[in-house]
């Protein structure tokens, strides 16, 4: 859903770049990879799609992803996504005043969007990662949930 979101505001010229963020999290396929595939397959110039590959929770997606608007410039960043992550780092966003607007697609626009899904068709081998761990494996549950709220990102690294 998410991807449809970002790609029906890049079409509508609501935002002129995408940054996919995410790593083989839970499955061994690389997310932000994934999305930007099917992003293309959908008509989104591969020009105006960046992707960050180290992120494993949300709020580090949002972090590790303004410092790919930082290097770019950009002034004018939205997060275009679902109600229920935009709770998840509402907080995260506030605390640290992070310059991040919410484009958050309604219950309506999500389910505008499921009738309207296309048929995609991506090679995902482009991002499968070969000896992938599955995050469960490799952090206890106390040390995912820090990283969900932002609290295994070092600010002072990126600084």
């Amino acid at each position: 859903m998410r991807i449809l979101w970002a790609t029906y505001l890049y079409k509508k010229g609501i935002a002129k770049n995408i940054i996919f963020s995410g790593a083989a999290v839970y499955t061994p396929y690389t997310e932000c990879k994934i999305m930007r595939l099917m992003a293309i397959q959908l008509g989104v110039d591969s020009n105006h799609i960046f992707t960050e590959g180290k992120a494993q929770h949300s709020t580090e997606n949002i972090y590790y992803s303004l410092q790919i608007a930082k290097l770019h410039d950009w002034t004018n960043i939205a997060l275009a996504t679902d109600n229920f992550q935009i709770k998840i780092v509402k907080h995260f966003i506030k605390k640290h005043k992070l310059d991040v607007k919410y484009l958050a697609a309604s219950i309506i626009v999500v389910d505008s969007m499921d009738k309207v899904t296309p048929k995609i068709k991506i090679k995902d081998t482009l991002a499968f990662v070969n000896d992938f761990v599955p995050i469960t494996e490799t952090q206890s549950f106390i040390y995912r949930w820090r990283g969900t709220i932002g609290k295994n990102i070092n600010f002072k690294e990126t600084e």
